[in-house]
């Protein structure tokens, strides 16, 4: 079961994060139920954080301090 393509503009439509990360967390746990797969309180804890994050930074544009490393070191090797 593929599910659809959803997509926040936090910039464009100037989305509160907030809202952003309980709807993207109700979407993941809707497919999580879907596939019969259970978290436990730390498994949760932790998805909470990351998507937390992940929206945070789609809002700020911030990069991931090892991405823009990785970025680094590749364009370094590639003269």
């Amino acid at each position: 079961m593929t599910m659809p393509q959803i997509q926040f503009r936090m910039i464009e439509d100037d989305l509160d994060p907030e809202v952003v990360t309980a709807q993207t967390i109700e979407i993941i746990n809707r497919w999580l139920t879907d596939h019969q797969i259970t978290q436990n309180d730390v498994q949760k804890a932790m998805l909470l954080s990351h998507v937390k994050a992940m929206v945070e930074r789609a809002k700020t544009l911030e990069k991931l301090p090892g991405v823009i490393l990785l970025y680094l070191m590749s364009s370094q090797s590639n003269p």
